[in-house]
């Protein structure tokens, strides 16, 4: 199962074992914290430091159990050492929705935040009714919507929209990112599709206001 001497299990060999073995409690088979095996009647409370990862298989239960902690106990969780205090999550990716900054099964780590909070610009993992989960970058609030910024390198795929604040159960803003590549575009090119994109935008909303 591992593949050095000592090499630590990695994030899809502790969500396989987490699926598998539903009563082990997962912050005991990473960090040695705990019992092994999981209390259901405990409240859930995440360490600090300490990030549950939803990959791309618990996606759909997470949809639907996001709110229950007895699914949430059963998801893996990793420590990352020096986060500041909050709540934290970490999401696997799908698609390419964040290309080129980010890729398909890269791994973003979000910080539950509301919308009140949350920052304008910033990549964002949003869980709606109708939509499921969203990655992607937000632009500004107006009229009971959120603005979800287009893709500037692939418009036709990833457009902008505006979504229901109604509809958003739950939003994290991204602390970091784990990821196993590097960027293909120069900075100077991605700095300009950003500048394009940025735009748009307000050319967007100088028409919604009429102007």
């Amino acid at each position: 199962m591992f593949r050095k001497d000592g090499a630590k299990p990695g994030f899809d060999i502790i969500a396989d074992i987490s699926n598998k073995f539903v009563n082990l409690n997962v912050e005991w088979l990473v960090t040695g914290r705990g019992e092994m095996l999981r209390d259901e009647q405990a409240p859930f409370t995440p360490s600090e430091g300490a990030a549950q990862y939803v990959s791309l298989k618990n996606r759909e239960g997470y949809e639907r159990g996001y709110d229950k902690p007895e699914f949430l106990r059963r998801l893996p969780v990793f420590l990352f050492p020096g986060l500041p205090q909050g709540n934290y999550r970490m999401f696997e990716l799908g698609g390419r929705g964040l290309y080129p900054i980010l890729q398909d099964r890269d791994r973003i780590v979000g910080r539950w935040s509301t919308l009140e909070d949350v920052s304008e610009d910033q990549v964002c993992i949003i869980l709606t009714r109708e939509q499921g989960l969203l990655v992607r970058r937000i632009g500004g609030r107006e009229g009971g919507y959120l603005t979800i910024r287009a893709n500037p390198l692939q418009r036709d795929e990833f457009p902008a929209f505006r979504l229901r604040e109604a509809d958003i159960l739950e939003i994290w803003e991204m602390a970091f990112a784990v990821t196993r590549y590097l960027p293909e575009l120069s900075g100077i090119r991605l700095q300009l599709a950003e500048l394009e994109a940025s735009v748009q935008a307000m050319e967007e909303r100088l028409k919604q206001k009429g102007i």
